[in-house]
């Protein structure tokens, strides 16, 4: 079995692979090489022949088990988000359904998946109405209004006149 001499490259290695894993897109397997290289490390301190160099094993599980841990959660979480849905961009937001906050012809306020946005639109949309989000410039949404058959929201013509 190999000596104390090899444990300290192995805890080394170990606290380096943990400590440059959050800058590096690894998705968590230098976390778990530096897991696998303090184990082996720290196995090699438990069964040496000198006292004053031997590692208890209460301390050996107290900082391996929370790392090891750590790092699991880490790399399914990692796995996790590569396989969630898109929920930013263009893509996402094109197609929802939101409601007029402002009376608008060309620009106004609407709200979409919870949150306000500036809002464009070819037609005159009335405060209350349903709109559809057909597009996104930057940050201002192209809307087209819905047909809405609750009283007082719709959509209003150029001349004033309601289009239910």
């Amino acid at each position: 079995m190999a000596g104390p001499e090899i444990n300290q490259p192995l805890l080394g290695l170990a606290v380096t692979l943990v400590a440059i894993e959050p800058n590096v897109r690894g998705f968590g397997i230098l976390g778990l090489g530096g897991v696998i290289a303090s184990v082996i490390g720290s196995l090699i301190l438990i069964n040496v022949d000198a006292p004053e160099l031997r590692l208890p094993l209460g301390l050996f599980l107290g900082v391996v088990i929370p790392t090891a841990f750590l790092v699991t959660v880490m790399l399914r979480l990692a796995f996790k988000s590569r396989r969630a849905k898109l929920t930013v961009g263009e893509q996402p937001i094109i197609g929802l359904i939101g409601r007029a906050e402002t009376d608008f012809k060309d620009e106004g306020t609407v709200f979409v998946r919870g949150e306000l946005w500036k809002a464009r639109s070819r037609s005159l949309i009335l405060k209350g109405a349903e709109v559809q989000v057909a597009g996104l410039h930057g940050l201002t949404l192209e809307v087209e209004a819905l047909k809405n058959e609750t009283a007082g929201a719709g959509v209003m013509s150029s001349r004033g006149e309601t289009n239910e």
